[in-house]
């Protein structure tokens, strides 16, 4: 439980320094949580699961505390400050974060409707799920998620100066870089998937069979990759522009198209 407030104390934080353009500070302090765990794990055998649940709560709260002593030194205070205006212009926040929320909540959907196709396949399905969405899932988590935190303090930026030329051409430039280099990451591990599906999974019960089946799902996920590029992009434009609103019947159409193919296509395809 200390872990949620610690979290959002850390996200926060961290937000603020992105919009300084303090990247690298606020790309080190996650490193921190992962270090504190693995430092504790020799405690296990003496105290168990504890160890794991100290080391993941100190190492969050270790992030926190060096996110806000990098924000006490570069004279940014770590709460709002009390000044006019200030009740209107957290509203207005307020607002665009309920947005995200709602349209997250639609998005992180997908997942879970994945799954349940994947359960009306019986025995296995859901583990080839698993495993063949694993590859896909880190490369979306770490090259989306960076270039959106990258752009969208530069988008802000432009859009503030009343530069919509410079905002235009940043965009479409960006886009075409990122995208194409995301799609030349789809063709290499999709040539590599099998081989590499091979490697790291082909042991124990895991049959040669499983791997080619494991293998097709993660070529046939990995196909997201510049799309979930492209996404983070434009949703960074939206987020600049503030008009997160806007994006909810999108994402709701999204979602619903995804529930419609995944069980229409799942029991000529399967996984």
């Amino acid at each position: 439980l200390p872990l949620l407030p610690l979290m959002g104390i850390a996200a926060v934080w961290r937000s603020v320094l992105h919009a300084r353009m303090h990247f690298r500070v606020a790309a080190l302090a996650p490193v921190l949580t992962p270090a504190l765990t693995v430092a504790f794990l020799p405690l296990a055998p003496r105290i168990g699961a504890m160890a794991l649940a100290l080391g993941t709560t100190l190492g969050m709260l270790a992030e926190a505390v060096f996110l806000g002593t990098a924000l006490t030194r570069r004279g940014i205070p770590l709460f709002p400050r009390r000044t006019t205006g200030a009740h209107w212009t957290l509203r207005g926040a307020l607002g665009q974060y309920a947005a995200l929320v709602a349209g997250n909540v639609m998005m992180r959907g997908s997942a879970a409707v994945d799954q349940a196709a994947a359960a009306m396949l019986g025995a296995g399905a859901l583990s080839t799920l698993s495993y063949g969405t694993r590859l896909a899932s880190v490369l979306v988590a770490i090259g989306p998620g960076s270039i959106g935190t990258t752009v969208v303090p530069r988008f802000a930026t432009a859009i503030a100066a009343g530069e919509r030329a410079r905002l235009r051409r940043t965009l479409i430039l960006t886009l075409a870089a990122c995208c194409g280099l995301a799609a030349g990451l789809v063709v290499i591990f999709t040539a590599a998937s099998e081989p590499l599906t091979r490697l790291f999974l082909l042991r124990g019960v895991f049959t040669a069979s499983d791997v080619h089946q494991v293998a097709l799902v993660q070529t046939f996920s990995l196909l997201q990759l510049p799309l979930a590029v492209a996404l983070a992009i434009l949703s960074g434009v939206v987020a600049a522009l503030r008009i997160n609103h806007s994006m909810l019947p999108l994402w709701a159409v999204a979602l619903a198209l995804h529930c419609a193919l995944d069980f229409y296509f799942v029991k000529p395809l399967g996984v």
